[in-house]
């Protein structure tokens, strides 16, 4: 339709319509989505907007999703429900823009949803500016957890209203359909409709409302949550289909003609540095498996954009897209994957030189890439800006003001700035940003008394994996009488290694007690100071009048307060002023205060001993809390947080929460050094460069992760402290809590002794591979227990599945035989499935899991209480009753082979599902989620769940339970040895099937009835408490056909080497004298 007949229409229907119109219409299009829908509508009709119609326009579903809207309807007549024959996404949405009556309109994708409060907000938002539309934030969620999205860091970092395209191009890196609200008259005559039957088809519309827009506003507010569909059947998910391709670039013709024609050279730049840096580059990851014709149109489509691309648009790209674009436009597809595997490798050396006002990096060092030309290999502005982040406030009784912080040029390595100026500027006259100067107005600027410090801390926290930064730490002291009335804008900046950059404060340091806000009153203004997402730092000054009742206004100097803190061997001592006393610090574990530590009051003072030990062991690293204590610092000593103390055997970090309330990070007792992240990978890149022989008395050992000594390697560690005394054991620890063995060491992960122990221990055995960094030196063994049985995805069909060329699976199956010596299987048929996984020639051991020989030698009830001992569930916990083990291991291919494939984030049952299941059965219930490794403890489940998915020891579980609802994961096959009560948790099994062909031996092998829901696995399991007996013993309730001896199949075919004296043979193969 012409735009002129697109308006007539639109005043027709506006005539039509009458005057009862909503604020808002919500245009959402709907197909198949019935999974997703009710949290979908939930979330648009719970918003505080509620002058809102939802026009649900049904693209011809074949699911629940019609019975679901009618359901919704019937209950809320805001929701209009629309059916048509599937047209695809765009017709819907074109369908449901002619029938929107609201003034404004948005559009909401059926399996994402709007956060409370959102549609509020960008309606006030456009009323205040009168922009034509305006663009929230967006928040990525994939298997329910938050993915960082790159566009946001330069679209929504801060408010930025009324804004031209020409003026903030970088907005069109944000370019999705759902987190924006029109004008419904500038929507329908400025903005081309979508165009039907095509993927990506809100690309050209939502480009050219920017290119058309009069003005239009950037939010920093989270305004949409966008789901990454868990079964991988969004268009977004499609890339290897050839069909999605031609899509792709048919849009992008559409955009270029209408950008030559309509758009500036700038904003044109702006679309070719998109295309280069976040459109293409997914497609070069398919195409390594795709056809030769799909490889061909995109070699062709990068070929043209090349030859497109000016300066300023490179100057937008990184140089991994702009090297690998420049390769491919050439068909260069291996030095492409080689380049990309190489960038990807943490070995790697990320070394960056000054080319005039910017950074280049040094190119990998790879044979055959020496043509690429030399500009390709300057990084992007964006990543070579400056980082400023606020450390701490002072005020003083003399009217001014100390601010002290660090300031960094981002990816500069070698030396400190060599200068940093604050200086306070005017904001915008209306108190909100000035779009046309980046926040910043003409006018008289403060600069302030600066002066630069050390923070040994600083340069541990701002460095990453590639750059060890150096911050400057600075103060700058500001006398606020010479502070005319108004809003001020803190601005730093720094030169380093001749870089010179300015920006905002916009970040905290962690744990840093910066109060938001800080309200004074000092010579005579009242002096606001805040951190503000958008502009950072703010100060508002205004006149007032002295009250004596502000003083400095530092808040924390009146009521119960913890007024110091000092760490010495004997553990925290806390100094308190009040009657609140602490009496433990809570975390990962229980710390209780020294009896009789308080000393008494020292100038209205207590003083508290916290040890820092947990039976004469350090604690377990993590987050703790004082308990009993009070909630507030002293001002006085807030300002001077993060504080931190290392002892022999913890590092110590006080800070404060998003609350202000104090916590206590603890940890190993690593150097600055070996907790720099870009130290570290320069230690994994350099340890094997060592000199120093091999030591082939020596054995280093390795299970979960440092976190426990425990699985294979603690069994084989028995086995050899028996039968080998003469050799020394190790034991590779994440910290001075986990207990080794008392004729064996311990070694911290990070250190450099650990770094030395992996370069020269004569043997290494490890559950998982040590990282990729990781190989095997000329006569050392590597040992690979594996922390399961190997019937699930890995190795070879992994790496295919995660989309790798097959020359890319041709050089990680060679890594991997490079690497390990010797492989242990459970039986023979494991023993083919791992050469047939890894085209593996070495060594394969199949001898038994030793990890099953404690098992066996703890089954009993002596072992069950000492398992449950160790979870902390004595008999006041359990009341007497059973314990069931639910257990799920989030989809994860056998750890340390590859990115997670399919966590069970979404059939995992909530917290409260588990209550119910706890009830129904009579028992206690652990629960183990394998996605939540390390995670808090559940919150929303009753006492009668206990979430142990941060036990480190899978073997404690087994041990300590009576019956086990069991999903996919290999522990089943440790747990059938137990002969136990079992149901098999499948409530996704199809899907499952079809992602993981290695889950077929799933159905091969039952050990019970399946259930997908906690009634289901209820009713299986019935009333564990009903006799008088153990039901391990004695429960032939309706999961009698649950107990493993009903199935001897199972363990002839997996367990048959599983006799009690694996580890014993296992050691007498590999060390025999």
């Amino acid at each position: 339709m012409a735009p002129r007949l697109r308006r007539l229409a639109g005043r027709a229907l506006r005539t039509l319509r009458g005057p009862a119109a909503p604020t808002l219409s919500v245009v959402v299009p709907v197909y198949n989505v019935a999974a997703y829908l009710p949290e979908c509508l939930d979330s648009l009709l719970g918003q505080s907007l509620g002058d809102l119609e939802v026009i649900a326009v049904d693209d011809g579903s074949t699911d629940a999703c019609p019975q679901i809207l009618a359901s919704y309807a019937q209950r809320d007549p805001r929701l209009r429900v629309l059916r048509q024959e599937n047209a695809g996404q765009g017709a819907a949405r074109n369908h449901g823009v002619q029938l929107a009556r609201g003034e404004f309109v948005t559009f909401v994708d059926s399996d994402d949803t709007i956060p409370p409060g959102a549609f509020a907000h960008m309606v006030d938002t456009l009323r205040r500016t009168g922009s034509d539309f305006c663009v929230g934030k967006t928040r990525r969620v994939h298997f329910g957890k938050p993915q960082p999205i790159r566009w946001n860091r330069v679209a929504h970092d801060r408010d930025r209203l009324g804004l031209t395209i020409d003026e903030h191009p970088l907005a069109l890196r944000d370019i999705i359909a759902g987190n924006r609200v029109f004008r419904r008259e500038f929507l329908v005559e400025q903005v081309p409709p979508f165009q039907p039957g095509i993927a990506y088809e809100d690309h050209v519309p939502m480009l050219m409302a920017y290119v058309r827009a009069r003005r239009f506003d950037l939010l920093a507010r989270t305004t949409y949550n966008w789901r990454i569909r868990e079964d991988l059947t969004s268009t977004g998910q499609q890339k290897t289909e050839l069909r999605n391709l031609r899509d792709r670039i048919a849009v992008k013709d559409q955009a270029h003609e209408l950008l030559t024609a309509e758009a500036s050279p700038v904003t044109y730049d702006a679309w070719i540095g998109r295309c280069l840096a976040v459109d293409y580059p997914p497609f070069v990851y398919s195409a390594f498996r795709a056809t030769d014709e799909y490889r061909a149109l995109l070699a062709e489509t990068f070929a043209v954009l090349v030859q497109r691309a000016t300066p300023r648009a490179l100057a937008q790209v990184n140089p991994r897209n702009k090297a690998v674009a420049w390769l491919v436009a050439q068909g260069r597809w291996d030095d492409a994957e080689r380049l990309i595997d190489s960038l990807d490798d943490p070995l790697t050396p990320f070394d960056t030189t000054p080319v005039g006002d910017g950074l280049t990096i040094t190119p990998p060092p790879l044979g055959g890439l020496d043509d690429v030309p030399a500009e390709l290999w300057r990084l992007a502005d964006l990543s070579v800006a400056l980082s400023a982040a606020l450390r701490g406030v002072r005020v003083h009784d003399d009217g001014t003001l100390e601010v002290y912080g660090v300031a960094w040029v981002q990816r500069v390595e070698g030396e400190a700035p060599s200068e940093v100026a604050v200086r306070l500027v005017p904001a915008g006259t209306d108190g909100g940003t000035d779009a046309a100067t980046d926040g910043r107005v003409p006018g008289a600027a403060h600069d302030l008394a600066v002066r630069l410090g050390e923070d040994a801390d600083a340069r541990v926290w701002a460095a990453d994996s590639r750059s060890d930064v150096h911050p400057g730490v600075f103060t700058a002291r500001l006398d606020v009488a010479a502070l005319a009335p108004g809003t001020w804008v803190f601005e730093v900046s720094t030169t380093q290694r001749g870089l010179s950059r300015y920006g905002a404060v916009s970040r905290v340091v962690p744990g840093a007690m910066v109060p938001p806000p800080l309200s004074v009153v000092l010579a005579g203004r009242r002096v606001s100071l805040r951190l503000e997402t958008g502009r950072g730092l703010v100060l508002d000054v205004e006149p007032a009048e002295a009250d004596p009742a502000d003083g400095v206004g530092a808040p924390g100097t009146d009521g119960d307060r913890v007024v110091d803190v000092t760490v010495s061997e004997r553990g925290l001592l806390v100094a308190v002023a009040g009657a609140k006393v602490p009496d433990a610090l809570v975390g990962p574990a229980v710390l209780p205060a020294e009896a009789g530590s308080e000393p008494g009051s020292d100038a209205g003072r207590t003083q508290v001993l916290l040890p820092l030990a947990v039976d004469d062991a350090a604690p377990p690293s993590g987050r703790y809390r004082l308990r009993g204590g009070p909630a507030a610092l002293d001002a006085s000593f807030a300002g001077r947080l993060p504080l931190s103390w290392t002892t022999d055997r913890v590092r110590v970090t006080l800070s404060v929460d998003a609350d202000g309330a104090p916590v206590l990070d603890l940890g190993a007792p690593l150097s600055e050094a070996e907790r720099n992240p870009a130290l570290q990978a320069r230690l994994q890149r350099t340890y094997r460069e060592t000199s120093a022989p091999l030591r082939p008395d020596t054995v280093l050992l390795v299970a979960a992760d440092g976190r426990a000594v425990a699985g294979d390697p603690r069994e084989i560690d028995r086995a050899l402290a028996e039968l080998r005394p003469d050799l020394r054991r190790v034991w590779a620890v994440r910290d001075h809590s986990v207990r080794v063995p008392d004729d064996a060491q311990a070694v911290l992960i990070g250190s450099r002794a650990w770094f030395e122990l992996l370069a020269t221990a004569g043997w290494v055995i490890t559950e998982r591979p040590l990282g990729p960094w990781f190989a095997r030196r000329d006569g050392q063994h590597t040992v690979l227990t594996f922390a399961g049985q190997p019937f699930r995805d890995l190795g070879v069909e992994l790496w295919r599945a995660q989309g790798h060329s097959e020359a890319k699976v041709a050089r990680e199956t060679a890594a991997f035989a490079d690497t390990w010596s010797v492989l242990l299987a459970p039986h023979e048929e494991a023993e083919q499935r791992y050469r047939a996984a890894f085209d593996y020639p070495g060594t394969v051991l199949a001898a038994g899991s030793p990890r099953t020989d404690r098992l066996l030698r703890e089954a009993g009830p002596t072992g069950r209480a000492a398992a449950r001992r160790r979870l902390g569930l004595d008999e006041a916990r359990t009341g007497g009753r059973p314990v069931l083990l639910f257990s799920t291991d989030g989809g994860d291919p056998l750890p340390g082979f590859g990115r997670r494939v399919r966590p069970n984030v979404l059939t995992d049952p909530t917290d409260a599902e588990l209550s119910r299941l706890a009830a129904a059965t009579g028992s206690v219930v652990l629960a183990r989620r394998g996605h939540g490794a390390g995670r808090t403890p559940a919150s929303g489940a009753g006492p009668e769940v206990v979430d142990v998915s941060a036990h480190a020891d899978p073997a404690d579980l087994l041990l300590a339970a009576d019956a086990a609802v069991i999903d996919y994961t290999a522990t089943r096959f440790d747990w059938a040895l137990l002969q136990r009560p079992t149901v098999l948790w499948a409530p996704d099994l199809e899907a499952a099937r079809r992602q993981h062909p290695g889950l077929a031996l799933f159905e091969e092998t039952p050990l019970g009835p399946r259930a997908g829901t906690v009634e289901e696995a209820a009713a299986l399991l019935g009333d564990l408490a009903a006799t008088d007996e153990s039901p391990t013993e004695a429960h032939r309730g309706p999961a009698a056909a649950a107990d493993p001896a009903a199935h001897p199949g199972f363990n002839a075919r997996f367990n048959a080497l599983h006799d009690g004296a694996a580890a014993e043979r296992v050691v007498r193969a590999l060390f025999s004298a």
